[in-house]
């Protein structure tokens, strides 16, 4: 008996890349992609915005009940976030963007999330949070954190602060010029 070697073969519903299944090919020019990611971010403001006032269906709900819960009242921010990272694609023009530019704007959430839920009782911190009110589940974390180190007084002196530097470094001027 003589041993034939056989060729072996690609099943047929393979293609030569490996994929068993051939997806169309999308040709976009850069551009074409751009202002599709520009469509996606203003979808993604006007949805979210729609949906805190209920009139954007059930995805609008969702957006709402997440942001809600996660954020409280810092929930009216993102759409606006979404709003101006559109009108900022849309311009584009080239912005450079500095560590004290992050390192402010960190500072802001964490101060005006943590403000929003300091001012709630305590005890009802965690119901607040469950609820979408005060800072949502962000607030309440940070806000733990703050009232264990500094207690309630020495936490709204040190986050009052933060947001006063927030401030400063967001907008790189003196304090005397915000005030």
């Amino acid at each position: 008996m003589s041993a034939k070697k056989r060729k072996k073969s690609a099943p047929a519903s393979k293609n030569n890349n490996g994929d068993y299944l051939a997806l169309p090919s999308i040709q976009l020019s850069d551009s074409a992609r751009r202002s599709l990611g520009i469509v996606l971010v203003f979808a993604l403001a006007f949805i979210s915005f729609l949906g805190l006032f209920d009139l954007s269906g059930v995805v609008g709900q969702f957006f709402s009940k997440w942001l809600s819960i996660i954020f409280g009242l810092g929930r009216w921010l993102v759409p606006l976030l979404f709003f101006i990272w559109g009108m900022l694609l849309v311009s584009n023009k080239k912005y450079e963007v500095k560590f004290t530019d992050y390192l402010g704007v960190i500072l802001l959430f964490i101060s005006t999330q943590s403000l929003l839920h300091f001012f709630l009782e305590k005890d009802f911190w965690k119901v607040a949070a469950s609820e979408g009110r005060g800072g949502g589940y962000i607030g309440y974390w940070l806000s733990e954190g703050f009232f264990y180190l500094f207690g309630f007084w020495g936490g709204v002196v040190i986050l009052f602060l933060l947001f006063l530097s927030s401030l400063v470094l967001v907008f790189n001027t003196s304090l005397s010029k915000l005030i």
